[in-house]
């Protein structure tokens, strides 16, 4: 009976634990961010949840344009309309000029990805079409489910997601528990590979919200990182003051996985 009792006892605290752990701010995170005094959240989770860092909660409650974060479930859209061709789909250049020298070739789906690539992307919303593209979002539960204009709803429509929302659906991808082929996650999630070494894999997509002029534009950069069979994953979205801060996401996000010990 004392064993039993003791057992519960654990049991409760554990689980106290764990739910709280979701509302503490993170010091050291939070020290990252007051190093180059940016204004944002990050949130860093294990695989099942045990373990969660987090930078400004409030925040990362807070939905915004996913902008080209969207790229990642646009690609799983595109396989399973058929819309990409799994087999090496090429983009093909039309000769003109789509306002960065990068985008000014033809692209594969890898490059296009890594590149963000709009002109492709939009290719595929034009196949997709808006019907599909209301299915689809509403299939895979991705943010607030709301669209704007076929070929850039995800860089100024309706569309919301925020930092929690994003590492769920970067869990149901990494597992392969979203209601498609699991050939197509599994190419989804090959192409978003950032950075191999023989100390671990970074796997991640950027993204950028753009005012235009008008307000402050965010800078995304959500995925995930394996190493010593462990997986774990993030969500950072900070405002852009100036254009020499969109490095700062990929270099917190490095930070803070250092700092954290999990690299």
């Amino acid at each position: 009976m004392k064993i039993h009792i003791k057992n519960l006892f654990l049991g409760s605290l554990l689980f106290i634990q764990a739910v709280f752990s979701y509302g503490v701010e993170d010091k050291q995170l939070l020290s990252i961010f007051n190093k180059y005094n940016v204004n944002g959240t990050l949130v860093i989770s294990s695989t099942d949840g045990k373990k969660v860092y987090i930078h400004n909660e409030s925040r990362a409650k807070k939905n915004y344009l996913p902008a080209s974060t969207f790229k990642i479930p646009n690609t799983l859209i595109g396989l399973a309309e058929g819309a990409i061709n799994p087999d090496g789909h090429v983009f093909l250049w039309d000769g003109k000029d789509k306002g960065w020298k990068i985008w000014n070739q033809n692209h594969t789906l890898q490059s296009a990805l890594s590149n963000s690539c709009i002109w492709c992307y939009q290719e595929v919303a034009q196949d997709v079409g808006r019907l599909q593209y209301r299915y689809h979002l509403k299939k895979m539960n991705y943010g607030n489910r709301e669209l704007g204009n076929l070929t850039t709803f995800w860089l100024d429509g309706k569309l919301r997601i925020n930092a929690y929302q994003q590492i769920e659906f970067l869990k149901k991808l990494y597992s392969e528990r979203l209601p498609y082929y699991k050939k197509y996650q599994k190419k989804t999630k090959k192409i978003m590979l950032n950075e191999s070494n023989p100390s671990y894999k970074l796997y991640g997509k950027t993204g950028w919200v753009m005012k235009n002029g008008k307000g402050i534009d965010i800078g995304w950069y959500v995925g995930f990182l394996e190493k010593d069979n462990q997986t774990w994953f993030f969500a950072i979205n900070i405002d852009l003051m100036k254009d020499s801060q969109r490095k700062l996401r990929k270099q917190i996000i490095k930070e803070a996985l250092h700092v954290k010990r999990i690299i």
